[in-house]
């Protein structure tokens, strides 16, 4: 593990007006990017070691709510304008790049999406607390999609297994609310939700059932002529063929976990981490650590750690891999860091560092004398989101096929001098960067 270092401030990149939405490192055109929107809908790559944008439109009308790749080249956005977009990202060029595909979804207010093995995830056309599954065609030059579940809800599944339906933070509620954050663990293949009621739910769920295959084989051998025909035409009468039906089977869906810990305060952030533990983040000042892998119905609580943090709001959480720590955005605009091993305690660690962003602000008093006295006090800009630009891995093993998701992490480091770097993205439009190790 790399000592952390006390953050240094790089640089800033301005062009956002508005309160940016998403900062998202990436790797295009052969280049070290940070794809950034906003609440206005603009959508804006910058080249890192140029810090200038590359390409920047407006691809929605309202907040961009989630950005990722669907692959190299083609880019994934969806905002609370009901809408969802790809865009092809092939040519550099400055401008709006073609769009690829289309499809309006339910767009609540702070939930995203979940994209993964072709499925698209999002909040169910029908009702909000429940979701829709999509099986998307990623094929140029067009895409189609499938839904292929509808409407899917969570209480009622959670209510058929009757593990918590009777814990004293479920009373009284017949459902978890809207759902707030989705986050899938491609390894394990489980999607966790988190709810405006506190709720988290894990779900296992296969979407790569093998079809039933019902072969109805040949007509049984009939050495009489068909009725209504005679002479030749009963004799030349084409033989019927064997028939098969598919049925194709729905996303099988098992729930694997269940935790009400965060209630009544809605979940705001979600991460996994490198040892198999879910962490949770709401509108109070408590981080809970999941060890899901050890739940049990007789333990409810026996895999539950919570810390106490310093503010509210956990806006944005990150794994910091390389320096075996949490960074935590809080929407006051405090950025602390937490060592990660002490997690496992429940007792308030001390912060290894503190960012925020200042500024001052003028007041008038009046004093008895009546003449105004100007103050000036200071306050810090509200932090909309985090991001982490890795060092590259200079262990990597170079002779062995890598996956698209170890090219993408190989890539992702910063080029000047293989620093990592932590972007936040504020309500003023600013992204600012500091180096971290």
């Amino acid at each position: 593990m790399v000592k952390p270092i006390d953050p240094v401030p790089v640089f800033t990149l301005r062009y956002h007006e508005t309160s940016i939405s998403n900062v998202v490192p990436s790797y295009v055109w052969n280049k070290h990017c940070l794809v950034s929107t906003d609440t206005k809908g603009w959508i804006v790559i910058w080249n890192i070691n140029s810090k200038r944008p590359i390409k920047k439109w407006r691809g929605h009308n309202e907040t961009i709510l989630t950005v990722r790749f669907v692959n190299e080249t083609d880019l994934m956005t969806h905002s609370r304008d009901s809408s969802l977009k790809i865009w092809d990202l092939t040519e550099e060029g400055e401008g709006q790049p073609p769009e690829l595909f289309f499809l309006p979804v339910n767009s609540l207010n702070f939930s995203n999406v979940e994209y993964f093995d072709d499925c698209l995830v999002t909040p169910a056309s029908v009702d909000s607390n429940n979701f829709d599954i999509y099986r998307i065609k990623a094929c140029r030059p067009e895409y189609g999609f499938t839904r292929i579940l509808t409407n899917f809800s969570p209480f009622d599944l959670y209510s058929k297994n009757k593990t918590e339906i009777n814990s004293p933070n479920e009373l009284g509620r017949n459902d978890f609310g809207i759902i707030m954050k989705f986050l899938y663990v491609e390894d394990e293949r489980v999607l966790f939700l988190g709810f405006e009621s506190g709720q988290i739910i894990g779900l296992k769920i296969d979407l790569n059932r093998e079809p039933t295959v019902i072969d109805h084989g040949p007509p049984s051998p009939n050495n009489d002529k068909p009725l209504g025909l005679s002479g030749l035409s009963g004799l030349l009468k084409t033989p019927q063929q064997s028939s098969r039906t598919i049925l194709n089977k729905d996303p099988k869906i098992e729930m694997i976990y269940s935790n009400s810990s965060h209630t009544p305060n809605p979940v705001i952030s979600l991460i996994h981490t490198k040892d198999d533990r879910l962490i949770s983040g709401s509108t109070n000042n408590r981080i809970m650590i999941h060890d899901y892998k050890n739940y049990s119905i007789d333990s409810v609580d026996g895999h539950l750690t919570s810390k106490k943090v310093s503010e509210r709001g956990l806006q944005s959480i990150i794994y910091d891999e390389t320096n075996d720590q949490l960074i935590i955005g809080y929407w006051n605009g405090i950025i602390n860091g937490l060592p990660f091993n002490s997690l496992a305690t429940s007792k308030r660690e001390t912060a290894t560092f503190q960012l925020k962003r200042e500024i001052p602000r003028i007041t008038v008093t009046t004093s008895n004398a009546a003449v105004d006295d100007q103050n000036e006090i200071r306050d810090t800009v509200k932090l909309t989101c985090l991001a982490l630009l890795v060092a590259p891995d200079k262990k990597q093993i170079v002779n062995r096929r890598k996956s698209y998701k170890e090219l993408v992490r190989a890539r992702s480091g910063y080029v000047n001098d293989g620093s990592e770097l932590l972007f936040s993205g504020y309500e003023d439009g600013a992204i600012v960067s500091y180096k971290i190790s």
